[in-house]
C-alpha cells in the first residue's frame, strides 16, 4: 500500500503540477491581444507643414504622397520613407505608433525625426494613420500634420501544372 501511496504522490507531483501550470498559463494567455497589422506599404500626405521654411516639414508632401513602407514584428516596427536615406524603428501599442528617425541626414534635415499616429479602421475595413512629425529637438520647426492610406497588398497568384 505504501508504494502504491509513492507511486500516486509522484505521479501527481511530475505530471498534475506541470498540467495545472500549463492549464494557467493558457488562461493568462486568452486576454493577450495581437497589435494590428500595419506591415506594408503606405501613401503620406501632408495636411499641414512644419513653420520653418526650408526646414524638411516644410518640404513634407510637397509633391505629393511619399511612399512609406513598414514592417512589423509583434509590437516592434521598422520603416524607410522614400528620400530619407536612414531606416526607422519603433512600435505600436494600443493602436497609437511612433517611429524615430536617427537623423535623415540630407539638408535640411539633418536631426531626427519622430512619428506619432494613431491606427483606424475604416468602414470598408482599410487601415489608415493620422498623426504628427516633428524634428527632434527643434521646437521652433513646427509639427507636419499627416495622413496616411495602406495601399492594398498584391496578390501573387502561382499556378501548379
Amino acid at each position: 500500500m505504501a508504494a502504491i501511496t509513492r507511486v500516486l504522490s509522484q505521479y501527481l507531483l511530475l505530471v498534475g503540477l506541470p498540467a495545472i501550470g500549463i492549464a494557467a498559463a493558457l488562461q493568462a494567455g486568452t486576454t493577450v491581444r495581437a497589435p494590428a497589422d500595419i506591415s506594408g506599404q503606405w501613401h503620406v500626405t501632408a495636411i499641414s507643414r512644419g513653420t520653418v521654411p526650408g526646414s524638411c516639414l516644410a518640404s513634407v508632401g510637397r509633391d505629393g504622397p511619399i511612399p512609406l513602407r513598414i514592417t512589423q514584428s509583434g509590437r516592434y516596427l521598422s520603416a524607410r520613407m522614400r528620400g530619407w536615406h536612414h531606416r526607422a524603428s519603433g512600435s505600436i501599442e494600443s493602436g497609437r505608433i511612433t517611429l524615430d528617425w536617427p537623423g535623415v541626414q540630407e539638408p535640411p534635415c539633418v536631426r531626427a525625426v519622430r512619428i506619432d499616429a494613431q491606427v483606424a479602421k475604416e468602414p470598408d475595413g482599410q487601415l489608415s494613420l493620422s498623426g504628427t512629425m516633428r524634428i527632434r529637438d527643434c521646437s521652433e520647426c513646427g509639427v507636419a500634420r499627416f495622413v496616411a492610406e495602406k495601399q492594398p497588398t498584391a496578390v501573387v497568384r502561382s499556378e501548379v501544372p
